[in-house]
Parts: structure tokens; sequence; C-alpha cells
């Protein structure tokens, strides 16, 4: 994993990005106690343990209340990325926070449909 600073094109603003080799990264950036993330690429087995940890760490580093995460850049996830998701919605809900995903590709909304997880995250239909 490689984590650096770079400027967020989503948020305007300076974020932290993780990556897992070259098929995977996570922006997170935060305005007060609400969270932003944009996932590109690929979720796998081998990117999910990063993804899962990026988004704790924005979680649990600014207190966050909400967290929206934007998907438009992701490829591809698997059942391993999509239990990182649900880890961290867990853990939001637990909290009393709330954690929204958005721009998801049709592969992507129709996994999250199949699976329950569109009525937990606050995914908007297609």
């Amino acid at each position: 994993m490689f984590v650096r600073n770079v400027h967020d094109s989503v948020m305007g603003a300076k974020g932290i990005a993780y990556e897992a080799g070259d098929h995977c990264r996570v922006v997170v950036s935060h305005d007060g106690n609400h969270g932003y993330a944009t996932l590109e690429g690929e979720v796998d087995v081998t990117s999910a343990p990063m993804v899962r940890e990026a988004l704790f760490d924005l979680v649990q580093v600014i207190d966050a209340h909400s967290v929206e995460i934007d998907l438009s850049d992701l490829h591809f996830i698997d059942s391993t990325g999509l239990s990182a998701l649900v880890s961290v919605l867990h853990h939001m809900q637990s909290s009393g926070g709330r954690l929204s995903v958005k721009n998801p590709s049709q592969q992507v909304h129709k996994l999250f449909d199949i699976t329950g997880l569109s009525f937990n995250v606050g995914l908007v239909p297609l």
C-alpha cells in the first residue's frame, strides 16, 4: 500500500490517496465531520484491505458523521470489496452515522441491488 497527499479533483481540496498497486486507488478528504472518498479502478481480494483501512481511517480521524463514496471511476468490485464497504457501513450505523454511495456503473449498481446494499447505503436508483 502506498499513501500520499493529492489534490482531490472531486472536492477541489487536498486529500490523501491510498494505492494498492496500480489497479486500485482511494482518495479521501473531508469538510468538517463530513467525509468524502473516491474509489478508482478495481476493488478485489488484493485491494479490499486497503480500501477498508482508508475508509476506517477517514471515519476515525475526523469522527465522521457521514461519508459519501463516489464510484464513478470504479470498474470492478468483488465480494471482498463489498465486505469492506459493509464493514464501514455497520460501523457508521452503530455510531449513528450515515454512509452513502453515488455514481456507480450499471454493473456495480446491479450488484448493490442483488445484495440489498442499495437500500442500506442510500444509493439512488438508476
